[in-house]
């Protein structure tokens, strides 16, 4: 390090950017942030933007237009030079570089309303979008006549239709490795790879394009090219690719070094691959200072320094032939995790035990399924049997991907779910592994073991368990999480009906983030979508093998009786015992009491919420009420027994026709918790039990 200036320049850099953001300077590392913009937003004011078109975006047959350099009118106030994100109508494809003006309302993005869920509003901000928009209209001012981006996306296009129509089952992983296109992938075929520890095989990453590179160099040598044309050549053929496929982050900063390394070549001077790497850092974070909170930027900069810096301390001794290759592998394999294990933890909660071992088999066979699968869909375009016979040299790798991933998920322990580390951890964490490495090289082997180990354990603390009760923002729906202080979880509910794989997006990412593995009970207070939807997602999840286990599930004891049965049935496929409660029951864990108070025997009362499950959980003198979306009959009976409480779930979001005068004079509590969405049909909360709960003083808690 000491003989590399740039590496010095860039931590420097990174840190200055750090610190901005620490003191608030910078929002996400984009100064640009405007306050203004996201408050027309979030009432989807109507506006009128015109800009060039940039580039076209697919998701789940959704089509995304982004416009750069762009002005915005909105009533009598307008705004200038804006990137702005466009969900446009399926087959409205106005050229790439062209002026177009496009109507229609604004939208807000989400931000993460949860721990652990996934900051969409942080993530664009960092890739320097402004804002969203629904284009109702579209109209081209002023068309290209010709576009090399407008040319590239169009070939892009053409070459995953082949590849849907000739290799079907594999169309969403090929489009994702070789044209950067995420559109077509299945969601359990990206749990697979995730699990496998591979999911980076589906971005175009430094991997690929090293194979790219180095095998379009080492072919035209082989041709007789000469090492400066192929040096050039093959530095041509990287940006080209690197335009076709969009230019992410990883995709820079790979095409970058190759670069360097070409040019290196070409002018006689030695390649050093750590200041490539710092330089091509510091040209992104000048580009773009976001990228520095970029899962995608840190994980692809710390497998390079990992190879870089961490792999000749760990290889030492000499091996030749299959030997050497296999230590190889598992030494940069090891490096590669070493360095990356903070930001792992910090983003994706979970590790997958699995993915050293399983790289070793893909990473040899990316150069078979990349050329395969370039040839095939090239070849494909004039003659589809030729293409389709080639492709199979892809397919078959991958199917045999999927196949290890199946027997994977088969597996008690394929992955392991560690929790998110603080900032702090990850910082002592890379100073104990700097420490270690510069024990090894002055010949202190065992102050290098004891660094590593101090410094994954820093890493794994944890604090001692507490009593916490978290309520989660799933939209309209119910979904309650409490922690106990024997270091158990539980959920009460999980459900919604107005956000989508909530159980996949917001409740499993919190159990996860706080380092859960297995939620030891479920009480359903009543079947409604608007409380077991994300729980069936979760008992669905555990069939196919997920980390996150439920030992136990609770139901009222009507249920048991009543004609849908849909969620005893997922519960039995995953293999959770059911137990039904009634008025009367005790549960303990620990200092922690569950009492049930309702409903009684087979009363379900006249609909499924007049029948809500009703309990109180107790810690000490602290009593929580938590009442499902109790109303009715079963409010008045419940009103009848010692309801007194601190904190209250009140029941059926906040609606006017629960939680009366007399439940709440009973109750008498210092906070009220009311799950709903924000701006949600239904008007809840509801002004009357608003100005009752502020009538006797209770605090009115409702998700952001």
């Amino acid at each position: 390090m000491n003989k590399r200036p740039l590496c010095w320049v860039l931590l420097c850099f990174a840190a200055f950017l750090g610190l901005l953001e620490l003191l608030g300077i910078t929002h996400g590392g984009d100064p640009r942030g405007n306050p203004r913009l996201e408050e027309l937003a979030a009432r989807e004011a109507y506006g009128e933007a015109s800009g060039l078109a940039e580039r076209y975006e697919t998701k789940q047959d959704v089509s995304y237009l982004y416009i750069k350099s762009a002005s915005l009118a909105v009533s009598a106030e307008t705004f200038s030079n804006l990137t702005i994100r466009i969900r446009m109508e399926q087959g409205k494809y106005p050229g790439i570089g062209s002026r177009i003006k496009v109507k229609g309302p604004l939208y807000a993005m989400a931000k993460a309303s949860n721990p652990g869920q996934f900051d969409t509003k942080f993530y664009y901000q960092t890739e320097g979008i402004d804002l969203f928009m629904k284009g109702e209209s579209c109209q081209v001012i002023a068309c290209r006549r010709f576009s090399i981006g407008d040319w590239l996306w169009r070939f892009r296009e053409r070459l995953k239709k082949v590849l849907k129509e000739l290799a079907p089952g594999e169309a969403g992983e090929l489009s994702a490795m070789l044209l950067g296109e995420k559109s077509l992938l299945e969601e359990k075929t990206k749990k697979i790879y995730k699990l496998l520890g591979i999911y980076h095989i589906l971005a175009i990453s430094g991997t690929h394009l090293t194979v790219i590179g180095m095998g379009v160099t080492k072919a035209l040598e082989k041709a007789g090219a000469g090492l400066k044309l192929s040096s050039a050549a093959a530095g041509a053929v990287m940006i080209f690719y690197g335009a076709f496929t969009g230019n992410s982050v990883s995709t820079l900063r790979a095409v970058i070094m190759f670069l360097l390394y070409a040019g290196a070549r070409i002018i006689g001077r030695t390649y050093d691959m750590l200041s490539a790497l710092a330089l091509s850092g510091i040209l992104i974070l000048l580009d773009n200072p976001g990228y520095l909170y970029h899962s995608g930027f840190l994980l692809s900069y710390l497998a390079v320094a990992g190879i870089g810096i961490l792999t000749p301390v760990l290889s030492e001794r000499k091996r030749e032939g299959k030997a050497k290759k296999v230590r190889e592998g598992l030494t940069g394999g090891m490096a590669v995790f070493l360095a990356q294990l903070p930001v792992l933890e910090y983003f994706f909660y979970e590790i997958p035990l699995f993915s050293l071992a399983v790289n070793l088999l893909v990473i040899p066979l990316l150069p078979l399924v990349l050329a395969s699968g370039f040839l095939g869909a090239t070849i494909g375009l004039w003659a589809p049997m030729a293409g389709r016979v080639i492709l199979l040299g892809a397919c078959l790798p991958l199917r045999l991907y999927e196949e290890i991933g199946l027997a994977v998920q088969r597996m008690p322990f394929s992955s392991l779910v560690t929790g998110q580390p603080d900032l702090w951890q990850a910082g002592v964490y890379y100073l104990l592994l700097a420490a270690a490495v510069i024990g090894k090289r002055r010949g202190a082997r065992i102050f290098f073991v004891a660094g590593i180990m101090a410094a994954v354990l820093m890493l794994g603390w944890r604090p001692g368990p507490q009593f916490r009760l978290t309520m989660l923002d799933v939209g309209q729906g119910d979904c309650l999480a409490l922690e106990t202080v024997s270091g158990n979880c539980y959920l009460i509910d999980g459900g919604s009906s107005s956000v989508q794989q909530v159980g996949d997006y917001r409740i499993l990412p919190y159990i996860k983030q706080r380092g859960r593995s297995i939620i030891e009970g479920v009480f359903v207070t009543h079947p409604d979508q608007d409380h077991i939807s994300g729980i069936l997602e979760i008992l669905e999840e555990m069939t196919r093998g997920g980390s996150v286990k439920v030992k136990r599930l609770f139901l009222p004891l009507w249920m048991r009786e009543q004609e849908d049965q849909s969620i005893q049935e997922a519960a039995q496929k995953a293999g959770v015992p059911v137990r039904y409660l009634r008025k009367g029951d005790v549960m303990l864990d620990g200092e922690t009491r569950f009492r049930i108070l309702y409903p009684d025997e087979e009363e379900k009362g006249s609909d499924a919420n007049s029948g809500s499950l009703t309990m109180m959980a107790e810690y000490g003198k602290l009593k929580v009420l938590l009442t499902g979306d109790l109303t009715g009959e079963g409010e008045e009976k419940v009103t009848e027994e010692a309801i007194g409480c601190q904190i209250l779930k009140v029941a059926h979001h906040g609606s006017a026709s629960s939680t009366g005068d007399g439940f709440l004079d009973r109750a008498a509590p210092s906070f009220a918790l009311i799950s709903c969405g924000q701006n949600n049909r239904y008007g809840h909360p509801s002004p009357q039990l608003e100005r009752r709960l502020e009538e006797r003083g209770s605090s009115c808690l409702i998700p952001a």
